[in-house]
């Protein structure tokens, strides 16, 4: 992969992303615990360039309350322990009112936060030639979920653009920066 998924580690599992799933090994054996269906979810990053998750950040999360991952249409919330899904939620519409895609994704435990994202935004270098219009690395809107239902909380819509790799989560605050869409 070109810069794929980092795997996370919870609770004595490993999470890790394939190309068509997202799989629960136990971290001190290995052994395969639980595996979800993906289909085509990293195929973006299946070509030798050099941004990959360095750009766009990573589309899955664990936390006490589940794992989190996305397709981009969906954010499934799955049990950490044996992979049943729990929860679905879509990603809100965007300012105008059209469908929004998925872009980052954490979770504390309590607050799931998300960004839709920003598909104008397209990574451009490549290493050697390769597809990367589908890796976005940027946002328009930031938004905050109740983890466990999917209700939305709050929002942000930006007049520019946010760059999923400079979202930062502390204890009460959010920072991000809104600044004209990168062009490199």
């Amino acid at each position: 992969h070109g810069r794929g998924h980092a795997p996370l580690f919870f609770e004595g599992r490993m999470f890790v992303e394939g190309l068509d799933a997202l799989r629960a090994v136990d971290a001190y054996n290995g052994r395969n615990l639980w595996e979800f269906k993906l289909p085509g979810v990293q195929t973006a990053f299946n070509a030798d360039h050099l941004a990959g998750t360095a750009v766009t950040g990573s589309n899955f999360c664990v936390a006490q309350s589940g794992v989190y991952v996305h397709d981009k249409l969906r954010c499934y919330r799955l049990d950490p322990a044996n992979g049943e899904k729990l929860g679905e939620f879509g990603a809100p519409a965007t300012a105008d009112g059209q469908a929004g895609q998925w872009g980052y994704v954490a979770c504390d435990g309590k607050l799931l936060f998300g960004s839709l994202a920003n598909a104008d935004h397209k990574v451009r270098y490549a290493y050697v030639r390769a597809d990367m219009s589908d890796l976005w690395g940027e946002s328009q809107t930031f938004f905050v979920m109740d983890a466990l239902t999917g209700r939305p909380l709050w929002r942000f819509d930006a007049e520019h653009s946010i760059r999923n790799n400079a979202i930062a989560i502390g204890p009460g605050r959010v920072f991000l920066i809104d600044r004209p869409i990168d062009l490199i």
